[in-house]
């Protein structure tokens, strides 16, 4: 049985009354004589809910009066109880009485009376009882369980105090559960309904908040929160790369920070690369601060050693986003990743197959694209055995090198910090030594740390085994994306090609802007060609009608992919294609990185774009956007009238454009989705040459 503090409450001020007034109600002396009582008031009332009785007594002089104090009754018993419901006479009139109804339904009928208790004169003893009409009162449903509030707007990491009611009284027998239909992070809630949220929005976006009464027959209640981000969102170590360029050229620079989930930089190390500056090697990151906005659109402020950097980047999880440096003469384009504390200072986790790609200039400032494969033996060796290397200098190619090895430490002085040493050595390009950054034991960050050459890249876990097959790249439809140089200038490409596993590509498409040239009817078609997968190391010659790449497939279906022909010098990323959506919807962190290596030429240098989408069939959100040499630009919103998005085709394909306000601009884009979440992306403008990927948030 259910009692709620204020049915108890009232109860007892009912009994009070009765002990005050005597167990027959008032008393009324001859002089006085009752002769009726009526009572009015509504007749139906809530489950749990109050309404309020007037009682008007007629004397036998035939005086009407509304002041006389009564003795109020639910079903004859004075004060009612909490089966019944309970009556009290409000303290200011006692001629009201106000009726509480109880939080079930009572299986009898409910009326209600008031009572005087008179002497009929004033030598008796005995007493007589006047008893009221007595009004019938219907019980309805009541509100039964209830949750407040029912809509909700959490940022990550805050908490929220739910309450369950039934019939308007708070409801301590409520269970709490929070769930999502897509899963994920979906934050937690005590058995008090306090919640907290996750630190990043699930998928979706939103969570469903249950509020349950296992000791009612009743339906659970639900309410609606939706998932901001927030400073939350960003917490704990991360590994960064970015490539871009200052007032001499090409620049890159790789690291590692530590956020606080609160706002701060705690601190870090970077490595810089540039053609006209001397090597920056280790700088500390001594602090900083960062906001994350709502939209996972994040602002940060770099302070280091050798000054302060700017950088805008937009959240797609807790673990990963999409980053632009920030700066009036500094531009740059890359990513942030969590670093798994695991593997960030025992050699040994670095085992294993590997494939890597590096893209920047020459020792001449030229541009230079490398990629290749190599075994490291867990103990700091890289053997020839199973190495390979292609190297694209400017147009000059030196394929399949089987002359590559090298070794790999971590950094004694910056332990655990992930940042190591990795040389390679080979024929085609001499000895190069990168600094590293682990992210984790798949995942690698590269700059180069001599002046050999000015390069920046990835490593990345390769497929396993140690004898290949045409049936490394299966059967599946790929999308992919390269940038780079040609002779005309900056260059980007982008498409979706078709291998039946065999050693034949059999179709495909291709969008391609070179240097703002745009085919005059794109994309262009794949013809059918063939492949071959060398056997020892797995790497990949992969025809695309006029276009040659060498492919190296990863352990986690994709491949680092780098141009052979003479067409550019590029390189890029394929994807398998799981799944090509038949709708687009949900929020998106998106980037386009301005392609092209140029040295001493500022004129040339392209912009480099960020922000966040809301996709449906047009395109709404938020962009910043870095055009070197002016004020970057933040918070420019995207008009959705003007910023369709196209379903795509069978093969992944589809369009979009882009119109930022202010200033107003228009960035024409071809999309190769990977699956519902992820599309690569090729621009499609005559003055800017861009690549870029979509990543949905939630």
């Amino acid at each position: 049985m259910r009692h709620s503090g204020r049915a108890f409450l009232l109860v007892a001020s009912a009994i009070a009354l009765a002990a005050v007034c005597g167990c027959g109600g008032p008393t009324i002396t001859a002089n006085n004589n009752v002769t009726s009582i009526d009572i009015t008031g509504p007749t139906t009332v809530g489950l749990g809910d109050q309404i309020t009785f007037a009682a008007t007594v007629t004397l036998a002089n035939s005086t009407i009066t509304t002041n006389t104090t009564v003795t109020w009754q639910v079903n004859g018993v004075t004060g009612g109880n909490s089966t019944t419901g309970t009556i009290v006479a409000l303290s200011t009139a006692q001629n009201q009485g106000v009726y509480t109804a109880p939080l079930k339904v009572p299986s009898t009928n409910i009326t209600i009376t008031a009572i005087i208790t008179e002497t009929p004169n004033t030598n008796s003893t005995s007493t007589t009882t006047i008893t009221s009409n007595a009004i019938g009162v219907n019980i309805g449903s009541g509100a039964g369980l209830t949750i407040a509030p029912t809509a909700a707007t959490v940022r990550a990491g805050a908490t929220l105090q739910f309450t369950a009611e039934f019939n308007s009284v708070v409801d301590t027998n409520a269970t709490w559960s929070v769930s999502s239909s897509s899963g994920g992070d979906v934050g937690t809630i005590d058995p008090t309904g306090l919640y907290t949220a996750p630190d990043a929005p699930p998928l979706g976006g939103q969570v469903t908040i249950t509020a349950t009464d296992p000791t009612e027959a009743t339906t659970p209640v639900t309410a609606i929160v939706t998932i901001a981000y927030s400073d939350a969102s960003l917490r704990g170590p991360f590994a960064f790369t970015y490539i871009g360029d200052d007032a001499t050229g090409f620049r890159a620079v790789a690291g590692r920070f530590v956020a606080d989930g609160a706002g701060d930089i705690q601190g870090g190390l970077e490595d810089v690369d540039s053609f006209g500056s001397p090597l920056e090697s280790a700088v500390p990151i001594i602090g900083g601060n960062y906001t994350v906005g709502p939209d996972g659109r994040t602002s940060a402020v770099i302070n280091t050693n050798h000054g302060t950097e700017h950088w805008q980047f937009v959240l797609t999880s807790t673990s990963h986003a999409l980053l632009i440096r920030f700066d009036s003469n500094t531009t740059g384009y890359g990513t942030i990743d969590q670093q798994n504390l695991n593997d960030l200072a025992n050699l040994s986790v670095i085992s294993g197959n590997y494939v890597f790609r590096a893209e920047g200039g020459d020792a001449s400032f030229n541009p230079l694209v490398i990629a290749g494969r190599f075994t490291a033996d867990g103990a700091g060796g890289i053997p020839q055995a199973a190495s390979i290397l292609d190297e694209n200098d400017n147009g000059t190619v030196k394929a399949a090198d089987t002359s590559l090895n090298g070794s790999y430490s971590f950094d004694a002085t910056n332990s655990g910090s992930g940042r190591g040493t990795l040389t390679l050595t080979s024929a085609s390009t001499g000895q190069l030594q990168f600094i590293f950054y682990v992210i984790d034991n798949t995942h690698l960050y590269i700059v180069e740390a001599d002046k050999a050459a000015y390069l920046a890249g990835e490593v990345d876990s390769g497929a396993a085994g140690s004898s290949f097959n045409v049936g490394e790249l299966s059967a599946a439809n790929y999308v992919f994306t390269v940038g780079g140089n040609s002779t005309a200038g900056a260059y980007a490409a982008g498409g979706e090609f078709t291998s039946d596993g065999n050693g034949n590509i059999t179709s495909g498409a291709l969008d391609t802007d070179n240097a703002g040239t745009i085919p005059s009817t794109p994309p262009v078609s794949i013809s059918a060609s063939t492949y071959t997968v060398d056997p020892t190391t797995g790497r990949v010659d992969l025809n695309l009608g006029s276009l040659q790449f060498a492919a190296y497939p990863t352990a986690s279906n994709t491949a680092l992919v780098l141009e052979l022909d003479l067409t550019a010098t590029s390189s890029g990323k394929a994807y398998v294609q799981t799944a090509v959506p038949t709708s687009i919807a949900g929020n998106f962190g998106l980037t386009l990185r301005g392609q092209g290596v140029f040295y001493n030429n500022p004129a040339l240098y392209q912009s480099d774009v960020e922000g966040e989408g809301v996709f449906s069939t047009t395109i709404t959100g938020t962009l910043d956007i870095n055009n070197y040499g002016t004020s970057p630009i933040s918070g420019d919103l995207l008009v959705g009238t003007s910023s369709p998005l196209a379903v795509p085709g069978s093969n992944g394909r589809g369009t979009a454009t882009l119109a930022p306000t202010n200033p107003p601009a228009t960035y024409s884009l071809v999309l190769y989705w990977i699956d519902a979440n992820t599309a690569v992306i090729v621009g499609q403008d005559t003055t800017r040459v861009l690549t870029g990927i979509a990543i949905k948030q939630f």
